[in-house]
This record gives C-alpha cells, structure tokens and sequence, in this order.
C-alpha cells in the first residue's frame, strides 16, 4: 500500500524506489525489544534504589580520602533531587598548588588514565565524580589518584 494520491501523485515518480515513504525508517524488532527492556529498567524503582546506595558508598569512599586535603572541598550531590549522587570537587589553586584543570590533566597522564566530568572546571575550579560506571575496585584506584593529584 503506497501513500495516499492526495500526498504524493505517484506518476510524477520516475523510477525506483516504489516502496513507500518511511519504509526506510523502519525499526528492528531488535531495536523494540531493546527499547522495552531500557524502559523497564529505567521504571524499577528498587532497582534505582539499590543502585542509588551502591553509589552513595562508592562516593563516600572518595569523599572520606579527600576530605582532610588542605584546600579541596567535597560536597555530594543529587541534583535534581532523586537523582543519581554525585561528588563535586571544588580545588583551591593558592591553597592546593595548582588548578583544577591540572589535576585532571595529571589524572588523564596516569595509569590507568582517568577522565573526569568538568564542564565548570575553567570557571570555577570544581569537577564532578559519578559512580555509576564505577566499582570497588576501581573506586579505590580513582580515590588514590585522586588524592596524589591533589597533593603532590
């Protein structure tokens, strides 16, 4: 079935292709299913919730080691509220020694290289930690470097 004559007068179209408008932009019953299951997931409440938690306890694990740094303020946030937590390192550059931007500059020539969120990094010196794609381990590693960048 083609479009409607009143749309598209088909013989004023010269060659392929014949099919109809919008066929191309057909969507895989791959693509639905995998839409379905992101929409399910996103709406499990408890699963949020759990992940939440995890993430609250990864973040603290950083606050904790960079919470006596001369210089460095650590606040958690969850903004919007009920959002995912997040840390926002605020570097004094008289007190630390150097900017917030060479901090991170020094965590992305470490090893392992670590990149960090910093859209206010130029303005304002502050840089934001997530945890969602984090885990211990890993948490652990972000946290020393973290506080060796700052201190050193």
């Amino acid at each position: 079935m083609g479009p409607p004559p009143s749309l598209i007068p088909k013989e004023k179209l010269q060659g392929v292709p014949h099919h109809p408008i919008g066929r191309g932009l057909k969507v895989s019953k791959e693509a639905i299913v995998g839409l379905i299951t992101a929409l399910q997931i996103l709406a499990d409440e408890e699963r949020n919730t759990m992940e939440m938690k995890r993430c609250r306890v990864l973040l603290e694990s950083i606050m904790g080691r960079l919470q006596r740094v001369r210089g460095v303020q650590v606040q958690m946030s969850e903004s919007p509220p009920g959002g995912f937590p997040i840390i926002i390192v605020k570097v004094n550059r008289t007190k630390v020694g150097h900017s917030a931007s060479e901090v991170l500059q020094r965590l992305k020539d470490g090893d392992p290289p670590i990149y960090v969120f910093a859209p206010r990094v130029f303005t304002t010196d502050e840089f934001i930690i997530d945890a969602r794609s984090l885990n211990e381990e890993q948490t652990d590693i972000v946290a020393e470097r973290l506080y060796a960048a700052v201190t050193t």
